[in-house]
């Protein structure tokens, strides 16, 4: 992205295969840019994009689908989901794999990369899933609780050029050898 980052171009995120693309992200002519940054720990997205995903995510838990309601507005069925998610559900089975459209290359991520097991002593010290219309306090909760949260944090950048910006940290490093280029 410019002279700063090494970038791609992200044409979009489906849901386990390549038809089931899902609607609000990164759609139009510009698409949206990925940073790759071996110093980022989750994946970064802007976070109407991660209300989206986890409203899309909701229809896989039986038990988000019920609470949220199917036609409900993505804003609520992306609260359902992470509330639901937060217990560790058995249903997380369910969860799909996430394919990223990177320029011509998918990009896939699967639940146990996606989605993180953590005490919530852990996750009270940095309440990253701030910037969405949920917010969990986890300092309020069960020091020894194991709690399940997305492997994504919301961010608010954008590029005049290349629209809304992602970072891709850790979690895509976990599962993919990750090379620059500097000659091209």
């Amino acid at each position: 992205i410019g002279e700063v980052h090494w970038g791609v171009k992200l044409d979009g995120v489906h849901i386990d295969d390549d038809k089931d693309k899902i609607d609000g992200i990164c759609q139009g002519q510009k698409g949206c840019a990925v940073i790759v940054d071996s110093g980022t720990t989750l994946i970064m997205a802007p976070s109407r994009h991660l209300v989206h995903l986890y409203s899309s995510l909701c229809s896989f838990l039986p038990s988000c689908e019920s609470l949220a309601g199917k036609n409900a507005e993505p804003s609520l069925r992306s609260d359902m989901f992470l509330t639901t998610l937060l217990s560790c559900p058995d249903e997380m089975d369910n969860l799909p794999d996430l394919k990223f459209s990177l320029s011509e290359h998918k990009v896939s991520l699967t639940k146990e990369t996606y989605i993180m097991k953590a005490h919530t002593k852990e996750l009270a010290m940095n309440n990253f899933m701030s910037g969405l219309n949920h917010s969990i306090n986890f300092a309020q909760m069960d020091q020894l609780e194991e709690a399940c949260v997305p492997a994504f944090m919301p961010m608010r950048m954008r590029s005049r050029k290349f629209g809304p910006i992602w970072i891709f940290g850790m979690p895509l490093m976990r599962e993919y050898t990750v090379m620059f280029n500097r000659n091209q």
